[in-house]
């Protein structure tokens, strides 16, 4: 198990800077690591390195409801809102773990 005092003593945790990459040998690298949104049978995988690339908040239509995914790049986390502003459930999350529940996930590009 991992304790949350443990995962400051992992490299990648506490000294990551967004937009510098790891090697290929690690599993928490930023371009794996995005918003994860279910709703009814769809779902939908948004990587931050994506959102760096977007103005907050991004809209998008998923099983008819409109998402605005907002991200704060400072603090490198994202929510989602309905268009009436109410939160919706989201993951913050790798997408090798995400797809892993959400096979059939669509992700985000530009």
């Amino acid at each position: 198990a991992v304790f949350p005092q443990d995962v400051l003593k992992k490299q990648f945790y506490n000294t990551w800077i967004p937009g510098e990459k790891y090697p290929s040998n690690s599993d928490h690298q930023i371009q794996n690591l995005g918003l994860g949104i279910a709703l009814g049978n769809s779902s939908v995988f948004f990587p931050l390195e994506n959102l760096f690339e977007e103005s907050s908040p991004v809209t998008y239509t998923l099983e008819n409801t409109e998402l605005r995914i907002h991200f704060d790049s400072n603090g490198l986390t994202a929510w989602v809102e309905d268009g009436k502003g109410d939160m919706i459930p989201s993951t913050m999350v790798y997408d090798w773990a995400w797809t892993n529940f959400y096979p059939n996930t669509i992700v985000f590009k530009k």
